[in-house]
């Protein structure tokens, strides 16, 4: 099989990646404790979002603290759509326990992949 040369292209985003850490997966086996999730599989979860486009860490920190209920909600949400089981008083201090943070400024992309709108014009 012959390789594929592919050619990236940097998108107009920055991207978040979160990884659970175990204060997650606790308050996960609480809530399923007879679905208890093996820990080679839970080291492979991660969830990527791509943000603005922000130049530095500390931007996309910034914008973190200030929308990180959504992300919350978003990964919780998509394990549990009953909202009455997810932790009730969340703030930034419990997202950063149970969440490992990932922040990249640039995010690159296979141009196959691209619309002709997402591409950045030198």
């Amino acid at each position: 099989m012959k390789k594929k040369h592919i050619n990236f292209d940097i998108l107009n985003n920055s991207a978040i990646v979160l990884k659970p850490k175990q204060p997650f997966w606790d308050w996960d086996n609480e809530i399923s404790p007879d679905e208890p999730m093996a820990m080679d599989d839970k080291k492979d979860i991660v969830d990527a979002f791509l943000v603005p486009d922000f130049e530095t860490a500390q931007e996309m920190e910034e914008y973190l603290k200030e929308n990180f209920d959504s992300y919350f909600c978003r990964i919780i949400g998509s394990m549990y759509e009953e909202e009455e089981v997810w932790p009730k008083k969340r703030n930034y201090q419990m997202f950063m326990e149970w969440f490992e943070v990932i922040y990249s400024p640039m995010v690159w992309i296979d141009e196959e992949e691209l619309n002709d709108e997402d591409v950045e014009e030198d």
